[in-house]
Formats: C-alpha cells, structure tokens, sequence
C-alpha cells in the first residue's frame, strides 16, 4: 500500500469573487473592480491546502467533499496527475449542487455567501450528504490534516485519528454554522499542530475563557501553534521540554510579481508549512515556506490559480534574507 505524509480531510467548492473598492451598502449599486467577476474558480479551504501540498510533490489521501460536476472531473484529472486515489472524494448528492459567492475589498475584509441549487433544494440551510470514512483513508498515512467541511465528518476525523494514533493537525476556520462548541472543544483537546490567525486566535480565547491561545498547551494534545499575522509575517508557537513554550515571529515573503487578491493565502501558508514538515524542515524553515508559497497565490485571483511548484518554491524562498 502506497504511504502517505497527510491524510487530508475538508472540502471543495467552486467559488465566484467579486472584489470591490469597499464593500457593498444598502441602497448604494456597487461595481466589481476584479477582471473577470464571473468566473467561476476551484476553492474551497480543504481542496486549496490539497493542491498547494500535490503540486508540491507530497504525497497526500485525499478526503474531500463536494457538491459542483466542474470539481468532480477536476478531482478525478488530479487523481491521475498525482497518483492519488478517488476512494475518499465524496461527490454531489443526487442533483443538488453547491457553490459559493465570495465579496472583498482592498482592506481584505471579506464575505462569503454559500448557497445550494438544483432539484430537492429547500433553502434551509446547509443539504448534508451524509458520508462514512472508512479506515483505509488514514492507515497508511503519517498524520492527519483536518480543515472543517460538515459536522458530520469533523467528529469521524477526531475518531478516526484517535483510532489509528495519528497526530491531527487543523486549520481553523470560525465559522460557528459548521463547528459548535462542543465539536470545537473536541478537535482542540486532540489537536497536535494547530493554524489560525490573529482573529480566529481571539475567537478560541473568548469561547474557552483562555488567557492566551497557549494555554492549549496546558489543556489539550497541542505541541505547536501557528498565527499568522498579515503583512507581519507569522508567530510560531513551539512547546518544548525546557519551558511552557519557545516563541519565534517569522517575517513574510516579500517581491513576487505584486498583489492581486489576497483570497486562499491562509490556505497556502499552511499547505507551505506543511511541505515543510513533511521535509523534515525547523518550523521557522516551515514559515518561510508558508509565506513563500501564499505570495504565489495573491499575484492571481482565485486560490489555487497560481500554486507553484517545489523548484519554483524554492527558488523565491532562496530571495529571503533570512533564507535556510
């Protein structure tokens, strides 16, 4: 059987973004300022940190959910690309499909829109597909990458990695319509490696009355804890036997080819600094491959438009000052 570095559980969607100068108000008509306001990209948190970490070189079991015909021959084409296989793609529920709508402005505040369409669609609210993961998803695999699609299968990733001892690592995403408190308490007591950041980290702190994000050193499975900062890099948070934890604040990648929409770069700083651990890489080398590969993915609008590849990677990342 084929080993892997990740199992990755979350979802994928296809996304429409309209970026505005500031975001629409009532009562005022907003135009778009992006290029091609129509367009139809392939996102989603979970498939954006897949790409990143496939185009990269690192093996990963994909197990993904998605609800648009568009995702499912891409997933089936990455599938053949890569060499991965399709067990864990959970595709469309009948004929009711998903999509999302995505609004943001210069400041990088954002809103997204998800809505469901096609036959049997009721509008209230999100149409699960219930799904059962089957263990061979996660045998063969050397941790486990959550990044939260339904309720349904962020209870089976916290099972199924305390079943086969696999550490958990989970890129959080706020969003209390998909994680209720007693989920969230749950990923968090089992979480090894931990992403979010400035906002999400006060959003944990507030729900379980913790004075600081580290304090799930304390409480929880946590070994290390990243935050990213924006235009001021990322913290690292590294818990180790000498002290409660060793800090480290790691710059962002600066040059490139400019800025053009900042949407999927938190999802790329983690499929970076995942490569990184795959490798084997100190987790200030991680950041900087995290950050590396996000100044990739805001030149171009959509997610996983302009993901690079391990040579082109490595080669901005060697322009840092403080490069490895």
């Amino acid at each position: 059987m084929k080993q892997y570095d990740y199992t990755l559980v979350g979802g994928a969607a296809m996304v429409q973004m309209l970026r505005f100068q500031k975001l629409p108000e009532v009562g005022e008509t907003s135009m778009p300022i992006n290029r091609n306001p129509a367009e139809l990209y392939f996102g989603g948190c979970g498939f954006n940190i897949y790409s990143g970490l496939a185009k990269l070189g690192v093996p990963v079991m994909p197990v993904l959910t998605h609800a648009h015909p568009m995702l499912a021959e891409r997933l089936h084409q990455d599938s053949l690309r890569y060499g991965f296989p399709e067990d864990g793609i959970f595709g469309p529920l009948a004929e009711r499909y998903f999509q999302c709508l995505m609004m943001g402005d210069e400041q990088g505040d954002n809103l997204t829109i998800a809505y469901w369409f096609g036959k049997d669609v009721d509008g209230n609210g999100f149409q699960r597909r219930p799904v059962t993961f089957q263990d061979s998803f996660f045998t063969n695999s050397n941790a486990v990458i959550l990044v939260m699609s339904t309720p349904d299968t962020g209870w089976q990733t916290v099972e199924m990695a305390r079943k086969h001892e696999k550490p958990l690592i989970y890129s959080y995403r706020n969003d209390p319509a998909q994680i209720s408190h007693d989920m969230l308490r749950e990923i968090l007591g089992e979480t090894a490696v931990l992403f979010t950041n400035e906002a999400e980290a006060r959003a944990i702190e507030k729900q379980f009355s913790l004075d600081h994000i580290t304090d799930l050193f304390r409480t929880a499975k946590a070994q290390v804890i990243v935050t990213t900062l924006g235009k001021r890099g990322c913290l690292i948070y590294d818990k180790n036997s000498g002290r409660d934890y060793e800090q480290t604040l790691v710059p962002i990648t600066s040059g490139g080819n400019g800025f053009v929409d900042a949407v999927g770069a938190g999802d790329g700083f983690v499929a970076g600094f995942l490569y990184g651990m795959s490798r084997k890489k100190p987790l200030p080398v991680c950041a900087q491959y995290g950050s590396t590969l996000a100044s990739f993915v805001i030149e171009c609008d959509g997610s996983t438009t302009n993901l690079p590849d391990e040579e082109a990677l490595l080669a901005r990342n060697q322009t840092r000052p403080d490069a490895m």
